[in-house]
């Protein structure tokens, strides 16, 4: 019987641009990366987030042609690029330490892309200048990078990533170095050159804050595995691991086990003894062990439906609001965060409260690290 080929053609500006599949990379005995399956969206800016050694940095090395893949295959455009070099992958990469010539000049340091691309000098001096120009350092072009701030030395890495128009470019965090303030710049004028762009950009750190603020989407890492790749505010309101809720912010996290499955509600027993009926995430069976996350400013304190009893034991000042640490009956130890000026400071140490725990914002996570 004759057989059809009914395969279609994607088009190029709907698939993703990069595409991750089964990828792992072993050192010896130690597993950097775990079978990662990850697809890398045209024209997104995408956050590698996790802590040190989660796999984040590997896999963005992978991506850029510094090594390779001990299994599994990585697809650019549709064509594999585990065996190309990296010179050939028309990637854009920045380093947190900049990697810029110390010898040469700003200019310099941008035209020396274009001149191993063998550019026209002519096409070299105006795409120079406009990389100056798109990155706000006009003038500035016959500087060394000596004579630059750390701010303006990390401006002319972005605009040497850029000026030979790469597919995507590649951050390694690029803004490790720079203090709290200038940092913050930095990510606004990143999130203003992406928009200019319109080019894919794949940012590495393992600050939580930094990943919410710039991305249009997150993959979390942890021990060489993806947990969960999602838009910033999902993954702060609905986090899929208790690994991701206590990674992405503050969060509270108790032990309980699955007592009654309905409608779509789980009721969990604590612990410490109480029952709430809440959202599941994933299929869990009746007897499940899971973990329940509740925000700080989540929990109140006041009357309502579901207050409990609560004993105050700690108390930080934070400026703009002050973080309460409680023992509450039937609940087990919770942080409350409490706005500067909505009643905070009547809030002492040994003080007997009641806090309301809303139920619908509770959610419960399959318990990962329980037996």
């Amino acid at each position: 019987m004759t057989q059809h080929d009914t395969t279609r053609t994607v088009p190029s500006e709907t698939r993703p641009i990069v595409r991750f599949s089964g990828v792992s990379k072993h050192y010896g005995a130690f597993r950097a990366l775990c079978d990662i399956d990850l697809e890398i969206q045209r024209g997104e800016f995408l956050t590698l987030l996790g802590p040190s050694g989660s796999g984040k940095t590997t896999s963005l090395m992978l991506l850029a042609g510094f090594d390779s893949p001990t299994t599994g295959t990585i697809e650019m455009d549709g064509t594999r690029i585990e065996g190309l070099p990296a010179h050939k992958r028309d990637i854009g990469v920045v380093f947190q330490n900049y990697a810029l010539f110390p010898h040469l000049t700003v200019a310099e340091n941008l035209a020396f892309p274009l001149t191993v691309r063998r550019v026209s000098k002519g096409e070299i001096g105006e795409r120079v200048e406009k990389a100056l120009s798109i990155v706000h350092l006009d003038g500035m072009g016959g500087r060394k990078p000596s004579q630059l701030s750390g701010g303006q030395q990390q401006r002319v890495a972005l605009a040497r990533a850029i000026i030979f128009k790469p597919r995507l470019i590649l951050l390694d965090e690029p803004l490790g170095a720079l203090d709290k303030n200038l940092r913050e710049h930095m990510q606004a004028e990143l999130k203003h050159l992406h928009r200019q762009l319109g080019i894919t950009m794949v940012f590495v750190t393992h600050d939580q804050s930094e990943a919410l603020n710039l991305s249009d989407r997150v993959a979390v890492f942890n021990k060489g595995r993806l947990e969960q790749v999602d838009a910033p505010e999902l993954l702060y309101e609905r986090p899929c691991t208790p690994f991701v809720a206590s990674f992405i912010g503050e969060n509270n996290l108790l032990d309980g086990r699955v007592e009654a499955l309905t409608g779509g509600l789980a009721a969990i027993r604590l612990e410490a003894g109480s029952v709430l009926n809440i959202k599941v995430a994933g299929r869990p069976a009746v007897g499940d062990r899971v973990k329940v996350g509740i925000r700080p400013e989540h929990v109140t304190v006041g009357e309502g439906k579901s207050a409990f009893a609560a004993r105050v034991v700690e108390i930080s000042y934070l400026g703009d609001t002050r973080r309460v640490a409680v023992e509450c009956g039937g609940i087990g130890r919770l942080t409350l965060k409490i706005p500067t000026g909505a009643g905070a400071d009547r809030v002492g140490i040994a003080d007997e409260i009641r806090v309301v725990i809303p139920e619908a914002l509770c959610r419960a996570l399959p318990d990962t690290d329980g037996a």
